[in-house]
């Protein structure tokens, strides 16, 4: 069964600020949802580019759970930019809580100041 994720290029006018990823409201993809996110917080997850598309895999017992987005490239050029920042020099990114509704959520990941951007 395929999980069903929205995600989104969070932008400020032109400039690719961060990312959401919100589930339906199903249980296999909400699961991976806040495991990503959790995976993210704690360093076990990891984020692959290849060409037109962002992996977002977790550990998974012997195996890894994955779920592909397909992005435009520039869009993954300015997530790469912003995943790879230094961040000794550029601020921390934010990872928090995205509502879809009220049983389900999923999460972003913004540069501070970007939290609340639509």
């Amino acid at each position: 069964m395929s999980k069903e994720i929205n995600f989104q290029v969070l932008r400020d006018g032109g400039q690719v600020v961060g990312f959401s990823l919100v589930p339906n409201p199903e249980t296999l993809s909400e699961l991976f949802c806040k495991r990503l996110q959790r995976g993210l917080v704690s360093g076990k997850a990891e984020i692959k580019i290849e060409v037109e598309e962002i992996i977002f895999s977790i550990p998974d017992g012997q195996k890894r759970d994955e779920f592909r987005a397909k992005v435009a490239a520039e869009d993954l050029i300015a997530i790469v930019k912003l995943l790879a920042a230094d961040r000794a020099k550029d601020p921390e990114l934010i990872i928090r809580d995205e509502p879809f509704d009220l049983t389900c959520y999923g999460f972003r990941v913004t540069l501070p100041g970007y939290e609340n951007i639509p």
